[in-house]
């Protein structure tokens, strides 16, 4: 069996399509894209073999020739390929964002006509995790077209694809919405910085939203070369505990002062342990915190609302469950903060609202957490969540900023956020808000004042 590939036509059109001579019948082949392009991935699309349009064979067949390509340079390609042993050895890129139409395929040059081209539009959002459920229910909510196909991240959940149609827009073609939600944080920077991240399917491609409650200035980024979009939502932050752990009977609230404490001396050090009956209890034990990375808007912002800027104490557990300091600086999700609260026991973590689950929020200053408060301005501990894209370098095409705003329309609707059961509970709607703020932990104002 030999392989002709034409490897490196004018404009790059061409080179999506593997040309297969077997058995004196040739095939074309579409390329398509899949987690990481393997041989495995080529979609074989045999074409009509009666329709000289639909058909390409090598100069020597008689048949139909593709211009100024030289018997001589197909026996190059072919004897270049001979080490292979069928289509699925041929390794060759496939485009990011363009699936080509091969029905009625004039091979008359290696321009294909405009007419000829599916479109498909890709955003990738990344960012933070707190609001993620909100993300993929309104990524079932947009794409309204028919069928949705979704893949997950073997590796982290937060890591998803979603593919299908928007009804009423067809301009867009096959949308294909992505997902990174790995903490605001880190999404912020990579947008700025044009980084990559890796799609469910594998393919690193640059960021083209970022979702955050934490601002780019917050973590000493220019806030000139970003566009936001928002308000979206309000997150609010709690302190949590395991509500079953004995030792920490008694810790029912924390003032600034103690949880900046908390955040800076907890656990054991060389001058001692901080001890749980500093924060309420009756025991002397030590009490160890657990915290966010540095990746997520949920750290940055909680620092900000109890004013902390020290080196943070956070802890995890050894293999053999005893607590130790975490050489990582913080867990990248509310769930593992959880899971690390309930082993330690005599611990506090720090959650966006909507990963409290099952665990006790403290009061803040002496105001318990709740919706209601964080509506009125008493508890402190929130954060606008916003959309932020670029404005040079990585801007959306107009294409990917009509899914944006299709998002955004989603999730600030009033009637979502006050009756959706993935919001309610969880975050603040913008509707009930009675107070703002202009800067990450600032002063609270009322809106009508």
């Amino acid at each position: 069996m030999k392989h002709f590939v034409h490897r490196a036509p004018p404009r790059g059109l061409v080179k999506n399509f593997a040309f297969r001579a077997c058995g004196g019948e040739t095939h074309i082949h579409k390329l398509t894209k899949t987690d990481r392009f393997t041989g495995s991935s080529l979609k074989k699309t045999p074409m009509n073999a009666d329709s000289p349009k639909q058909r390409a064979t090598p100069p020597d067949s008689g048949k139909f020739h593709l211009p100024n390509l030289p018997l001589a340079w197909w026996q190059a390609q072919a004897a270049e390929r001979d080490g292979g042993h069928g289509l699925c050895n041929i390794p060759m890129k496939a485009p990011k964002t363009v699936k080509y139409i091969v029905a009625g395929l004039a091979l008359s040059s290696f321009a294909l006509a405009p007419s000829l081209r599916a479109q498909t539009t890709e955003v990738f959002f990344v960012g933070a995790n707190a609001s993620q459920n909100i993300l993929y229910d309104q990524a079932s909510n947009v794409l309204n077209g028919g069928t949705i196909t979704a893949a997950i991240s073997s590796t982290n959940s937060t890591v998803r694809d979603y593919t299908g149609t928007i009804a009423g827009q067809p301009s867009l073609g096959t949308v294909t919405i992505h997902f990174s939600l790995l903490g605001g944080i880190e999404g912020l920077q990579d947008l700025a910085n044009q980084n990559d991240e890796l799609t469910a399917g594998g393919t690193g491609l640059a960021p083209t939203v970022v979702v955050s409650s934490a601002s780019p200035g917050a973590v000493g980024l220019s806030a000139s070369g970003f566009t936001v979009l928002g308000p979206t939502l309000v997150v609010p932050y709690a302190f949590i505990i395991y509500p079953a752990a004995p030792l920490m009977a008694g810790v029912t609230n924390l003032t600034q002062r103690q949880a900046a404490y908390l955040e800076g001396a907890a656990g054991t050090n060389s001058a001692g342990s901080l001890p749980i009956s500093f924060f309420g209890g009756t025991s002397t034990n030590p009490i160890y915190l657990v915290a966010r990375n540095t990746a997520s808007a949920v750290r940055t912002e909680t620092d900000a609302n109890i004013y902390f800027t020290g080196t943070i104490s956070t802890w995890t557990t050894n293999s053999a469950g005893q607590p130790v300091p975490d050489p990582s600086g913080g867990q990248s999700s509310g769930s593992n903060v959880r899971a690390l609260v309930k082993a330690i026991g005599n611990a506090i973590g720090t959650v966006a609202a909507s990963d409290i689950s099952s665990d006790t929020p403290l009061a803040y200053e002496g105001v318990p957490y709740s919706i209601t408060n964080v509506e009125n301005g008493t508890y402190p501990l929130w954060g606008f969540e916003n959309y932020y894209y670029n404005t040079g370098n990585g801007a959306p095409s107009a294409a990917q900023y009509q899914v944006i705003t299709n998002f955004f329309s989603g999730v600030t609707n009033a009637t979502y956020q006050t009756t959706s059961s993935l919001f309610v509970g969880n975050f603040a709607p913008l509707s009930g808000m009675q107070v703002t703020r202009t800067t990450d932990g600032g002063p609270i104002t009322l809106i009508t004042y």
